[in-house]
């Protein structure tokens, strides 16, 4: 008959708790590796075509107070590039009287959704392999400011480039 010692099983309880932990570690650094995503890399936004910005801001007074803004965007097949879903007009308004060197605080003046607007196919400018569509913004100005305007394309969450600034004194 065999008879253990009090420390002998004090010494295998040691053993089998020590195997069972091993074990556990041994689980866990399997489970990390096999339930990792993969990529060791900062996360990335998903991917979308860029936004097309306006093309060739233009400016005119008409009738001695009413700016008319132009600009182009950019079409295919007679619709808006897929995910383009307006313009947003930024204006900065500032007295003549103030320094011309003061910062620009650009305000939204006007957001110009395209389910709104509606392609008319004799309006429609091609230049090489591209077609081109007008757009226009009025707006009665006062006297004694410096404008300066700038146009910004979004859509379904991403935003287009700036347009290039215009700016004069009126």
């Amino acid at each position: 008959m065999l008879i253990l010692s009090p420390k002998r099983i004090h010494q295998k309880m040691i053993q089998k708790v020590k195997f069972i932990f091993f074990i556990a570690v041994l689980m866990t650094f399997s489970a990390s590796l096999i339930m990792g995503c993969g990529k060791k890399a900062p996360p990335v936004a998903p991917y979308f075509i860029p936004l097309p910005a306006a093309q060739t801001l233009e400016y005119e007074i008409i009738d001695e107070k009413t700016l008319k803004l132009s600009w182009y965007i950019q079409i295919k097949n007679g619709l808006f590039l897929p995910g383009l879903d307006g313009f947003k007009i930024y204006r900065s308004k500032l007295p003549l009287t103030d320094c011309q060197d003061c910062p620009l605080r650009f305000e939204l003046v006007e957001d110009i959704a395209l389910d709104m607007v509606t392609i008319s196919e004799d309006m429609v400018v091609a230049s090489g392999d591209k077609e081109w569509y007008p757009m226009q913004y009025l707006e009665v100005l006062e006297r004694n400011y410096n404008y300066v305007y700038k146009i910004k394309t979004y859509g379904k969450g991403a935003k287009g480039k700036d347009s290039k600034e215009i700016s004069f004194n009126f």
